[in-house]
């Protein structure tokens, strides 16, 4: 479970840096500054989780989290906003699954909480995602 939240918080605070970097509307760059600032502070309590636990995560970006990040940085100029916050929905729905299953699934009991305390921090993100992507179709 934290090897997989590892990997999520990895890709999104990376994919949020490159989208405040090459998005052209101010709540996609909102989007991604709240994804980059939120999965940071993810990081910290996750990697302190990990450490107690003894369990060894990942300090660097998978080989399918790379190949977003290459996808999404090739996408042009013109359709970035809108591929961004499909990747955020999609990815957000994907990661709402994996923690409420493993809320339920777990037998640690600390990993367990943390995974419950993290789920609204997701749906959260689910929800403005979805409003940054209903954004981006309005303008197409």
């Amino acid at each position: 479970m934290l090897t997989n939240a590892t990997e999520i918080n990895l890709e999104e605070i990376k994919l949020g840096k490159l989208a405040q970097q090459k998005g052209k509307l101010t709540v996609v760059k909102k989007l991604a500054e709240m994804m980059e600032d939120d999965y940071s502070k993810s990081m910290i309590s996750l990697t302190a989780l990990a450490r107690e636990k003894s369990i060894t995560i990942p300090n660097s970006l998978n080989h399918a989290s790379e190949a977003d990040y290459k996808e999404l940085n090739n996408v042009p100029v013109s359709n970035f906003d809108l591929k961004y916050c499909d990747m955020m929905v999609n990815g957000h729905k994907v990661a709402i699954a994996m923690f409420e299953k493993d809320s339920t699934e777990l037998n640690n009991p600390d990993i367990k909480q943390w995974a419950i305390a993290t789920l609204p921090t997701l749906r959260k993100h689910l929800a403005h995602s979805i409003l940054a992507r209903a954004a981006c179709e309005k303008i197409k």
